[in-house]
């Protein structure tokens, strides 16, 4: 008879084959215990020989918790809990990034576009338990676009902003800079510009049945300084509009009674002498329109000394109309009779003007006095704002 062995092994096991042979295959169970092999020649029995054998048990069901219903781009914990494990390895679908937390119980992802599994399998040491996964359905965020002007005016108004309308989402729009006249909570509005230098528009897009919302990067509004915009008195009839640099390129001149048609020159110039109130609006390269001062002419008549305007803020004219010559001596009185301003000036011919500075004098009446010549005196009250 040929040489032999007899296998023991602890309660649970199972040799699936190699009894009696030099090598056994066992399926293991849930107990610890010893494998022992007894040797046989013929019938002459050896000494058993034993190995200790520890079993390890496997992880129990993997169950998994967090959202199965989110939004593309969100950012989601999700936890796995499984008796005797000890470590867990997380798989995702291809598009999602795992921030932190694999090879433990909880992990935290990134959302991509695509709806799939998230899976996890629980080990104990080296034994690898059974893979548990969740279905997770991943909802699609708005895509707002901003279309409007991107140069805008100082001052200009109701500016149209606009993203393409989805039946169903809600909007929320911000603007810095600017002020929103019309239109909030829906997917167009008009805005107010205020002072020059840029504007930002911001839009939060909510898919209402989902609570999935995209909010916008700033859209940058140049908001265009107004140019400095004069008009001078030249020649006594000629209204002449500052173009300094070549800002201005198209003019329109308009007087107390409204448009004065076919005045679109830099210049205005009317049969004297001037009467009224005049300003020109220009626009520049951007289209931008800027207003000028306002120039008033109550222009004298024969005989007659006017000072305007009055009341004032910085300055005012005197304008002469009649036969007076020579020196004309204009000072400035306060109410308690002390001078506060001279000026010297001469007039050659029947009409003269010439302009007063009252910068730095405090609110309240004050008294002029005009003197031409040697003989002829004048009075007139101006009222300082």
């Amino acid at each position: 008879m040929q040489p032999h062995t007899h296998g023991q092994y602890p309660s649970g096991w199972t040799i699936n084959s190699g009894q009696g042979t030099s090598s056994i295959s066992v399926t293991v169970g849930s107990s610890s215990g010893n494998v022992c092999a007894t040797p046989f020649n013929s019938s002459c029995e050896g000494t058993q020989g034993c190995i200790s054998v520890t079993v390890t048990p496997l992880p129990g069901l993997c169950t998994i918790s967090g959202n199965s219903i989110i939004c593309s781009g969100d950012t989601e914990p999700y936890t796995a809990s499984a008796s005797d494990a000890t470590s867990y390895t997380w798989t995702i679908p291809s598009d999602w990034t795992i921030n932190s937390g694999q090879g433990t119980s909880s992990i935290s992802v990134t959302v991509g576009s695509s709806s799939g599994n998230v899976c996890v399998t629980p080990y104990n040491n080296d034994c690898e338990g059974t893979q548990g996964c969740k279905s997770i359905t991943v909802n699609p965020l708005p895509t707002p676009n901003i279309t409007g002007k991107a140069l805008v005016c100082t001052n200009e108004t109701d500016v149209s902003y606009s993203t393409s309308y989805v039946e169903g989402n809600s909007y929320y729009w911000d603007v810095y800079n600017g002020t929103i006249t019309s239109g909030q909570n829906t997917s167009q509005i008009f805005v107010d510009w205020e002072i020059s230098g840029t504007g930002t528009i911001r839009l939060t897009d909510t898919v209402n049945a989902t609570g999935c919302y995209t909010k916008t990067d700033g859209y940058n509004v140049n908001i265009k300084f107004l140019d400095s915009l004069e008009i001078l008195l030249k020649f006594n009839a000629v209204l002449i509009c500052k173009n300094l640099e070549n800002a201005f390129v198209n003019y329109q001149w308009y007087n107390q009674n409204g448009l004065i048609p076919g005045e679109t020159r830099q210049f205005y110039e009317s049969t004297f002498p001037l009467n009224g109130e005049y300003y020109v609006i220009a626009t520049d390269n951007n289209n931008c329109p800027n207003k000028s001062n306002h120039l008033i002419f109550p222009i004298a008549k024969s005989g007659e000394i006017y000072v305007f305007p009055n009341p004032t803020k910085n300055r005012f004219k005197i304008v002469i109309n009649n036969e007076d010559y020579g020196e004309v001596l204009i000072r400035v009185y306060n109410t308690l009779g002390k001078k506060l301003n001279e000026l010297i000036s001469n007039k050659g011919t029947q009409f003269f003007e010439t302009e007063v500075s009252v910068q730095g004098l405090y609110p309240g009446v004050y008294v002029v006095e005009i003197i031409v010549g040697k003989d002829n005196k004048y009075y007139e009250k101006v009222m300082v704002e």
